[in-house]
């Protein structure tokens, strides 16, 4: 009995000490036992041993061949691989080269072969494999002139590989010919405008994707409005939220402008007197909460000026909106209605929207610092 039948024996009277099934044919033995395994080509079972992830030194499939602890190699060519996993001279399906003469030697002498398709050297010949490196079928070795059969009207070719100085003198030939291409020549200057227009649509699509990568501030709506309070008018930041139910103040900023303070329904608050802006003599009396220690700051981060460049044009609510500054005052939905206006600016301007009001145009939305 052979090694294989009685290594095989083994696993079939001990299937519990393989408790993973082979990925051929779902048996209980290791990889390097199955039958199926055995009679593929080395090529093919290299390519079985990858796709299953086995270990190319042992077939096993519980470790990779970086971490394999089997001291043992091919016994072919001492390599770090399996033996069944040999690819020798004698495994590759190369025709072999039956003569050290050129072709056009071959054809001229008076001894060249005469070949049809009786001839049992075409007949036995193995599937002829895919042309490798020099080995052009343009101008190979089937193409090139051929002595057809004295025998029929059957003309057959043999298929023979390029020599090395063959191979050379064709790269030779070709290079030659590229070189004096006129057309060639004439699209040069276009393939290299078209390669510098590739590198700088890379160019900016990269700038573009590492500026949508920048860190984002919110530009919340605010606006410097005026306040009467003590016969005087004070200009006062404030954001303007549509969503807050009613305006707040802080209690402090409530003291500083000597607000008279209110009681009604348990909550503490102050009649505020709003004056409009820029030729705008609107005015909006409200009542406002105040809440101890109130204070935003928006922005969370003062912003380049340039972004209130594309508005210089319009009288904005608050001109110094990209400066990160605290606010104390908030005017909300109770008022939203009565201080803003229905104009709206085109986007063509600038980025943010701008939203008309009682104290000038007012910007929202986000920027990239």
């Amino acid at each position: 009995m052979t090694r294989y039948g009685s290594l095989k024996k083994t696993a079939a009277l001990h299937p519990n000490r393989y408790p993973l099934s082979c990925t051929l044919c779902k048996g209980k033995h290791p990889l390097r036992l199955c039958s199926s395994f055995r009679a593929k080509t080395p090529e093919e079972r290299l390519r079985e041993a990858l796709i299953g992830k086995y270990c190319i030194n042992c077939l096993a499939v519980n470790h990779r061949s970086a971490n394999c602890p089997s001291d043992a190699r091919c016994r072919r060519c001492n390599e770090k691989h399996h033996t069944m996993l040999h690819i020798g001279e004698n495994t590759r399906r190369r025709p072999a080269v039956p003569q050290i003469q050129s072709w056009s030697e071959q054809v001229s002498s008076d001894d060249a072969l005469s070949i049809d398709a009786s001839d049992p050297g075409t007949e036995t010949r193995p599937l002829q494999p895919e042309p490798e490196e020099g080995e052009l079928l343009e101008i190979g070795a089937e193409t090139r002139p051929f002595r057809p059969s004295q025998r029929g009207e059957t003309e057959t070719r043999t298929f023979r590989p390029l020599l090395q100085h063959e191979r050379r003198g064709h790269k030779r030939r070709l290079r030659r010919r590229q070189a004096h291409n006129p057309a060639r020549l004439e699209t040069r200057s276009l393939q290299l405008h078209r390669a510098s227009s590739f590198r700088a649509g890379l160019t900016n699509r990269a700038g573009r994707v590492a500026h949508s990568l920048l860190p984002t501030t919110a530009i919340l709506p605010t606006a410097v409005v005026k306040i009467e309070a003590g016969g005087r008018l004070h200009l006062i930041r404030a954001l303007i939220d549509a969503c807050a139910p009613t305006s707040l103040i802080a209690r402090d900023l409530a003291v500083e402008l000597k607000l008279e303070q209110t009681h009604i329904g348990g909550q503490r608050g102050c009649l505020v007197v709003l004056r409009g802006r820029h030729g705008t003599n609107t005015r909006i009396s409200t009542h406002v909460r105040t809440i101890n220690g109130y204070m935003r700051i928006s922005p969370t981060t003062t912003l380049d000026s340039d972004l209130a460049a594309p508005y210089t044009h319009i009288k904005l609510a608050d001109p110094n909106f990209y400066k990160s500054s605290p606010i104390r005052l908030v005017l909300g939905a109770d008022v939203y209605s009565r201080i803003m206006t229905q104009q709206v600016m085109p986007h063509t301007f600038g980025q943010f929207l701008a939203q008309g009001s009682i104290f000038g145009w007012v910007l929202s939305g986000t920027a990239r610092y």
